[in-house]
């Protein structure tokens, strides 16, 4: 019985003590957002960048659009996105280019039923 006890601690701590231990050694703190903080925005990744749309917070929404380079710890404000501002929309990415759209315009039962290519080629 005691074999099986010293299993079960050694096992509980290699699957939760270990990994806590391992991420917290591998966690750097990086550039902060400058924007305004925001919930139920999109993001996505093409290449070496980060991309953040849109999202929501007391009392508006945004359409702001902006990139992340993880390489020079940087984010650069980019034109903001054309369509009207939403949160809770979707993404998704094919090679350099990223398609946006739905989501919801203020409440639940507004919804946004466009959507959008974004190129990161030519930055359009």
């Amino acid at each position: 019985m005691r074999k099986s006890i010293q299993y079960i601690v050694f096992l509980l701590y290699c699957l939760l003590i270990l990994p806590i231990l391992h991420a917290q050694e591998g966690l750097v703190r990086k550039q902060e957002f400058p924007g305004k903080s925001r919930n139920s925005g999109v993001g996505f990744a093409i290449k070496n960048y980060g991309y953040l749309i849109g999202g929501r917070t007391y009392p508006g929404y945004f359409n702001d659009f902006w990139r992340y380079s993880p390489d020079s710890d940087l984010w650069v404000q980019k034109a903001d996105f054309p369509g009207e501002a939403r949160w809770g929309a979707f993404c998704a990415t094919s090679g350099s280019k990223a398609y946006y759209g739905l989501g919801y315009k203020n409440t639940i039962n507004n919804y946004h039923y466009d959507f959008w290519k974004y190129d990161t080629d030519s930055d359009t």
